[in-house]
Protein backbone atom coordinates (compact mmCIF):
# COMPACT_ATOMS: atom_id res chain seq x y z
CA UNK A 1 0.00 0.00 0.00
CA UNK A 2 1.44 3.41 -1.03
CA UNK A 3 2.73 6.10 1.73
CA UNK A 4 0.39 8.61 1.67
CA UNK A 5 3.22 10.86 2.89
CA UNK A 6 5.88 10.05 1.01
CA UNK A 7 3.31 10.57 -2.16
CA UNK A 8 2.75 14.43 -0.73
CA UNK A 9 6.66 15.02 -0.59
CA UNK A 10 7.13 13.63 -4.09
CA UNK A 11 4.26 15.95 -5.25
CA UNK A 12 5.71 18.53 -3.50
CA UNK A 13 9.26 17.97 -4.83
CA UNK A 14 8.20 18.08 -8.26
CA UNK A 15 5.85 21.17 -7.99
CA UNK A 16 9.06 23.19 -6.65
CA UNK A 17 11.22 21.35 -8.99
CA UNK A 18 9.47 22.37 -11.95
CA UNK A 19 10.30 25.71 -13.31
CA UNK A 20 7.63 28.50 -13.54
CA UNK A 21 7.48 28.61 -17.34
CA UNK A 22 7.11 25.01 -17.74
CA UNK A 23 3.94 25.32 -15.79
CA UNK A 24 2.45 28.23 -17.51
CA UNK A 25 3.06 26.33 -20.88
CA UNK A 26 1.59 23.18 -19.70
CA UNK A 27 -0.18 21.13 -22.16
CA UNK A 28 -4.24 19.55 -20.71
CA UNK A 29 -3.47 15.88 -19.42
CA UNK A 30 -5.33 13.11 -20.35
CA UNK A 31 -6.56 10.32 -17.63
CA UNK A 32 -7.19 7.26 -19.22
CA UNK A 33 -8.16 3.71 -17.47
CA UNK A 34 -9.92 0.74 -17.92
CA UNK A 35 -12.72 -1.22 -14.95
CA UNK A 36 -10.73 -3.01 -13.01
CA UNK A 37 -11.80 -4.60 -9.83
CA UNK A 38 -10.99 -2.79 -7.05
CA UNK A 39 -9.04 -0.05 -8.63
CA UNK A 40 -11.32 1.21 -10.75
CA UNK A 41 -15.12 0.43 -10.48
CA UNK A 42 -18.33 1.73 -12.16
CA UNK A 43 -20.00 2.90 -8.53
CA UNK A 44 -24.12 2.79 -8.64
CA UNK A 45 -24.64 6.18 -9.75
CA UNK A 46 -22.35 5.74 -13.16
CA UNK A 47 -19.62 7.59 -11.45
CA UNK A 48 -15.97 6.27 -11.55
CA UNK A 49 -14.53 4.84 -7.76
CA UNK A 50 -12.38 1.96 -6.54
CA UNK A 51 -8.91 2.39 -4.81
CA UNK A 52 -6.58 3.43 -8.01
CA UNK A 53 -9.21 6.45 -8.74
CA UNK A 54 -8.97 7.91 -5.56
CA UNK A 55 -5.07 8.01 -5.69
CA UNK A 56 -5.50 9.47 -8.61
CA UNK A 57 -8.02 11.99 -7.46
CA UNK A 58 -6.02 13.06 -4.31
CA UNK A 59 -2.94 13.81 -7.11
CA UNK A 60 -4.99 15.88 -9.14
CA UNK A 61 -5.91 17.71 -5.69
CA UNK A 62 -2.74 18.17 -4.06
CA UNK A 63 -1.45 19.35 -7.42
CA UNK A 64 -4.00 21.76 -8.30
CA UNK A 65 -4.56 20.26 -11.51
CA UNK A 66 -8.34 19.27 -13.40
CA UNK A 67 -9.18 16.69 -15.66
CA UNK A 68 -11.25 14.05 -16.80
CA UNK A 69 -10.62 10.34 -16.50
CA UNK A 70 -11.79 8.49 -19.94
CA UNK A 71 -12.48 4.68 -19.34
CA UNK A 72 -11.70 3.38 -22.57
CA UNK A 73 -11.07 -0.15 -23.30
CA UNK A 74 -7.65 -1.54 -22.05
CA UNK A 75 -5.99 -1.91 -25.82
CA UNK A 76 -7.02 2.06 -26.43
CA UNK A 77 -6.06 2.85 -23.13
CA UNK A 78 -2.44 1.55 -23.48
CA UNK A 79 -1.95 2.74 -26.92
CA UNK A 80 -2.89 6.27 -26.27
CA UNK A 81 -0.54 6.23 -23.47
CA UNK A 82 2.54 4.65 -25.64
CA UNK A 83 1.72 7.34 -28.32
CA UNK A 84 0.03 10.98 -27.06
CA UNK A 85 1.80 12.78 -25.43
CA UNK A 86 0.71 14.10 -22.05
CA UNK A 87 -1.58 10.89 -21.43
CA UNK A 88 -1.90 8.98 -17.64
CA UNK A 89 -2.51 5.68 -17.60
CA UNK A 90 -3.46 3.33 -14.71
CA UNK A 91 -3.58 1.36 -13.20
CA UNK A 92 -1.07 -0.84 -15.25
CA UNK A 93 1.63 -3.34 -14.38
CA UNK A 94 5.00 -2.25 -14.16
CA UNK A 95 7.23 -4.89 -16.25
CA UNK A 96 10.74 -5.22 -17.17
CA UNK A 97 9.29 -5.05 -21.04
CA UNK A 98 7.24 -1.35 -19.86
CA UNK A 99 9.94 0.14 -17.83
CA UNK A 100 11.43 2.21 -20.40
CA UNK A 101 8.08 3.14 -22.39
CA UNK A 102 6.69 4.82 -19.43
CA UNK A 103 7.06 7.26 -16.92
CA UNK A 104 6.32 5.66 -13.62
CA UNK A 105 5.21 8.23 -11.06
CA UNK A 106 4.32 5.26 -8.04
CA UNK A 107 3.18 1.75 -7.05
CA UNK A 108 -0.36 1.27 -5.91
CA UNK A 109 -0.10 -1.82 -4.97
CA UNK A 110 2.29 -5.11 -5.78
CA UNK A 111 1.63 -8.45 -6.89
CA UNK A 112 3.18 -11.42 -7.16
CA UNK A 113 1.39 -13.78 -10.27
CA UNK A 114 2.65 -17.42 -10.60
CA UNK A 115 1.61 -20.31 -12.76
Amino acid sequence: MINIRVLVLLVLCFLFMTPSYIIANEKPLKIVTEYLKPYQIKNEDGSLGGYGTDIVQALLTLTNKKADIAVLPWARTYRMALNEPNVLIFSIARTPHRENLFQWIGTIKSHQIYM
